[in-house]
């Protein structure tokens, strides 16, 4: 499916399985007591940016798509690249065993079809659970989204990220 991301002005291919959810399904799909920290981390990020979308996967419903408006415009470029080691890294829990937090793994940059990104990536656990996160900031001219992957296992999420194309 070609997902219109349209601040960008641009078209993402991901699999057709992902639809749309409202706040009323994530707390219905979310129910375990082991995802109540993932589950209010996401209802958080809804209520702070009321331009985010979340898609889920239907066949795997604990694998999340959430797409959002970055203002104002951020630069991509080395020096944010940095930035946002520099800020991860003071903000991030400083061992992957600490009980339901949020452990910084990495940042990289890149660029594809003429859109620059940094992607990052963050690992929850909490007891056998386990959550990652890849997040991308991707941009284009003046304009930022910011792109995440959410799911229970490592994913080859770099295979969407290389199908952006402008519209």
């Amino acid at each position: 499916m070609n997902y219109d991301l349209k601040k960008l002005g641009a078209v993402i291919e991901i699999p057709d399985s992902y639809k749309p959810v409202t706040e009323k399904d994530i707390e219905r799909i979310i129910n375990k007591k082991n995802d109540l920290a993932f589950k209010n981390e996401l209802l958080r990020i809804l209520h702070l940016n009321t331009k985010c979308e979340y898609l889920v996967d239907t066949l795997n419903p604990y694998k999340f798509i959430m797409t959002s408006e970055i203002t104002p415009y951020f630069k991509i470029d080395s020096n944010a690249y940095y930035f946002i080691i520099d800020h991860e890294r003071s903000i991030s829990s400083s061992s992957p065993k600490v009980e339901d937090s949020v452990y910084y793994v990495g940042s990289k940059m890149g660029s594809v079809a003429g859109f620059k990104f940094i992607e990052s990536k963050y690992l929850r656990k909490l007891n056998a659970y386990k959550r990652i996160n890849y997040s991308y900031m991707i941009s284009s001219g003046k304009k930022t989204i910011g792109f995440a992957f959410y799911g229970p296992q490592e994913q080859d999420v770099r295979r969407f990220i290389n199908t952006i194309k402008k519209k």
